[in-house]
């Protein structure tokens, strides 16, 4: 067995020839592509899926008044826009978004669909935690720094509050964060048709530094359910432009450099002008009202939260991959990856050992997966299938996989396995 990053990492690179970062053996035909360095999202199905978990506020009020209607600079709002990176049942990023600081002891606004699913009301990981990356900016790229926790939300908003409960070491804050974060001013005012606002986040088509965009109030639209055409209680301001992917969760701020609104989603239909839509701040006060009334781990002498896992047990092995099609020069996505014991027989699996598998993963839309292991798993030969649109294009043992299309070079360490759709 091959032991690689974190013991037992594996680079699955799913092509028809050589690949751009060398050349395979005589009998393949070169194939250039080159995959995205950070997949923006992995759609992991974990084999012990997330439930809904119901969150109770504490009766310990330490919340301080928000800064409504206070004026500011850009250079003093970039330091309250953070990173948000999503994580899945074993701890692994399963993508990203991005957040507002509202409170200095490190209360955090972002979009729920960052850290779940609004539809269902499920959270990526059954603590709801994530990692928080701080002090970015225009030219340099956001640190990991802190894991925070959904401490509030309403998934029918798409909108959530985190709180900051663990610093990147797993160790509890040793103070009350005052000096670590600046909250974001914010106005209850209604911005009118037509008034240029900002948005601010982390766009994965602006790389991982700060983005700042410019659009105009194109109208008003009520929504509910992470969908503008159901028609909801709550109200979402129109933009004349797009929210790029990872900004959702981020700061759309005024002219005098206030929140008024959180990017949330875009209307995909087809046209290259798609539309985006923003969470008013009024659909989020009384949200971060009560969040805010809770105890912050480490704050005068607040006890620290209660994980399930925590973050010093994350799983650390896993196998990740990307599937592409040489036929028609494209990424794969939804491609359901399964990992099966040994024991299963290649060209014969059933229903039983699907339902019993190791592991499983769909390709998004670059066609990234990402399947956790467990340590008993290192040294233990498994059967990979990889399965699209119903058919099965390929069953193999690992180590046939190793033996047949492993391919080492000074860039890369990795599998090249044909996968040929037609």
């Amino acid at each position: 067995m091959i032991r690689g990053i974190l013991a037992f990492v594996f680079v699955l690179i799913l092509v028809a020839g050589a690949y751009v970062f060398g050349t395979m053996s005589s009998n393949t035909q070169t194939t250039s592509v080159t995959p995205p360095e950070t997949p923006e999202s992995v759609i992991d199905t974990p084999q012990n899926p997330p439930t809904t978990i119901a969150i109770e506020p504490t009766a310990e009020p330490t919340a301080a008044p928000l800064n409504e209607n206070q004026t500011t600079s850009l250079s003093e709002i970039t330091k309250s826009i953070v990173m948000v990176e999503a994580l899945d049942y074993y701890g692994i990023p399963a993508g990203y978004g991005s957040g507002t600081v509202i409170d200095e002891r490190g209360f955090i606004l972002t979009a729920f669909h960052v850290v779940g699913n609004p539809k269902t009301g499920e959270y990526d990981n059954p603590d709801r935690v994530v990692k928080i990356y701080t002090n970015a900016s225009f030219t340099d790229e956001p640190e990991f720094k802190y894991y925070a926790q959904v401490i509030d939300a309403n998934p029918a908003a798409d909108l959530a509050v985190l709180r900051i409960i663990l610093l990147k070491s797993g160790e509890v804050p040793a103070d009350c964060l005052n000096s670590n974060f600046t909250a974001m001013p914010v106005s209850t005012i209604i911005p009118d048709v037509g008034d240029e606002i900002q948005i601010l986040g982390f766009p994965a088509s602006g790389s991982t530094t700060l983005t700042l965009s410019n659009t105009r109030v194109a109208g008003y639209v009520n929504y509910d359910t992470y969908d503008p055409r159901t028609t909801g209680k709550y109200r979402a301001i129109k933009l004349d432009s797009s929210i790029g992917s990872g900004a959702s969760g981020g700061a759309i701020i005024n002219s005098d450099k206030q929140l008024v609104g959180v990017p949330i989603f875009k209307l995909n239909d087809g046209n290259t002008n798609d539309m985006g839509y923003a969470a008013m701040f009024a659909s989020a006060e009384q949200l971060i009202k009560d969040a805010i009334n809770n105890p912050v781990p480490g704050c005068n002498g607040a006890a620290e939260a209660k994980l399930q896992i925590h973050p010093r047990d994350y799983s650390e092995t896993y196998f990740e991959g990307f599937v592409y099609n040489p036929n028609t020069g494209s990424y794969l996505e939804g491609v359901r990856v399964l990992v099966f014991e040994p024991s299963v027989k290649v060209g014969g699996i059933t229903a039983e050992d699907i339902k019993n598998n190791w592991g499983e993963a769909f390709t998004n839309k670059d066609g990234y997966f990402r399947i956790p292991f467990q340590d008993w798993a290192y040294d233990t030969n498994f059967v990979v299938s990889f399965n699209y649109n119903g058919r099965v294009y390929m069953q193999e043992y690992s180590n046939t996989l190793f033996d047949q299309y492993l391919y080492d070079d000074d860039k890369f360490n990795g599998l090249f396995v044909p996968l040929d759709i037609k």
